[in-house]
C-alpha cells in the first residue's frame, strides 16, 4: 500500500518516456512499465486504460515494426490482464 502514492507519479514518467521516437528508449520503458504493473498490482488499475491506448499508439505507429516492441506490448497487455484479474472489470 506504500507503493499506492508513488504509482502515478512512475506511471506518468514512463509513459512519456515510451512515447518516445527512439525504438530502444520504448522498449526500456515498456519493460519499466511492466515492472511497475507488476509491483502495483491492485494500485494499477486507475492507469490500465491509459497503458492499453499507450500499447495501441506504439503498435499502430508505422515506423515501428521491430519484434522486441510487439513483445514489450504484448507482455505489457499480460501483466494488466493478470492485475485486472479474470473478470477483466477494473
Amino acid at each position: 500500500m506504500a507503493l499506492s502514492s508513488l504509482v502515478p507519479t512512475t506511471v506518468n514518467l514512463i509513459l512519456s518516456l515510451a512515447k518516445s521516437s527512439a525504438a530502444a528508449l520504448q522498449i526500456w520503458s515498456l519493460h519499466g512499465l511492466l515492472l511497475t504493473i507488476e509491483a502495483a498490482g491492485l494500485s494499477y488499475i486507475s492507469h490500465v486504460q491509459v497503458t492499453l491506448n499507450l500499447g495501441l499508439e506504439i503498435l499502430l505507429s508505422e515506423e515501428n515494426g521491430w519484434v522486441d516492441l510487439q513483445q514489450g506490448v504484448g507482455r505489457l497487455i499480460n501483466a494488466i490482464v493478470a492485475v485486472l484479474g479474470p473478470e477483466l472489470a477494473p
